[in-house]
Order: C-alpha cells, then sequence, then structure tokens
C-alpha cells in the first residue's frame, strides 16, 4: 500500500514539474516569437 501511494505521489511530482517546464517554455516562446 505504500508503495502505492509513493508511485502516485511521484507521478504528482512528475505531473507538476512538466506544467512547469511546460509554462516557462511557451513563455519564452511568446517572447521569441
Amino acid at each position: 500500500k505504500f508503495l502505492t501511494k509513493s508511485i502516485n505521489l511521484h507521478s504528482h511530482l512528475i505531473k507538476q514539474f512538466h506544467i512547469k517546464c511546460y509554462g516557462f517554455h511557451s513563455k519564452v516562446r511568446n517572447v521569441f516569437i
């Protein structure tokens, strides 16, 4: 049970990270275009 919880947390963190990176890249793209 603990393992599943940690895996869910990890995937959640990865999602948050990707959302941040995507937002950052779109901001940069808007600046350069």
